[in-house]
């Protein structure tokens, strides 16, 4: 008995330190990941809000979504602010792993909007489908990291992306169109500051700090 206790111990020691370890991992770079992300998103959402809004809702503008991937994955490698070293425990390649998928779904979910039919037209709901993702995923990594600003700011970005479906129906019945673009993007640009920005900002905050603690602790 003694020693099946011991190696409960052990193991909830093994996984407390394989959650401070990413959490530190966290800390020292993902918090400008976030902001890149999260600042990237905000800079595209307007550039398709006022273009669709100038071209009177001409469909084209809206490859401008795919550009939110290509340049957040070319901005995160370029600076290199996630090559923290030490090795990655289970926790780091499962959060991987998690956003690998969502993105790739995200990405398919793009692609099929773009296909319509008279019974078929997924591109009006896709900004609702990305956040309610992105929420999920955001909220997944903050109940793993135990990492509170990221669970609310998920859970806050998850809650506005509920608005998106009555939203629509209501506008499209009493508004000119051009109006759902510019409600639309301030609901998603507001589920993008609660869910990366605001928690971007807290870790990148945390990561300084830290990082001028071990500097001071070796002087």
């Amino acid at each position: 008995m003694e020693n099946k206790t011991m190696t409960e111990k052990e193991s909830m020691e093994i996984i407390s330190r394989m959650l401070i370890n990413t959490q530190h991992r966290l800390e020292n770079g993902s918090g400008k990941t976030f902001l890149i992300w999260g600042y990237t998103s905000i800079l595209i959402t307007l550039s398709v809000m006022f273009a669709l809004i100038i071209s009177n809702n001409n469909p084209f503008w809206n490859l401008l979504w795919f550009a939110i991937p290509i340049v957040g994955w070319l901005l995160t490698y370029l600076l290199k602010v996630n090559k923290s070293k030490g090795v990655k425990t289970y926790v780091d390649i499962s959060i991987s792993y998690l956003w690998i998928v969502l993105t790739i779904i995200a990405i398919v979910l793009a692609f099929f909007s773009f296909y319509r039919t008279e019974w078929f037209q997924l591109g009006k709901y896709m900004t609702f489908l990305i956040l309610l993702i992105m929420g999920g995923g955001v909220v997944i990594s903050g109940k793993i990291l135990k990492f509170k600003p990221l669970t609310i700011g998920g859970s806050i970005c998850m809650g506005l992306s509920l608005l998106l479906p009555f939203l629509f129906t209501w506008i499209n019945t009493s508004w000119e169109g051009e109006y759902f673009y510019v409600v639309q993007s301030i609901i998603f640009i507001l589920a993008i500051a609660s869910a990366m920005i605001i928690p971007g900002h807290i870790l990148d905050y945390r990561g300084k700090k830290a990082y001028k603690l071990a500097n001071e602790s070796n002087l």
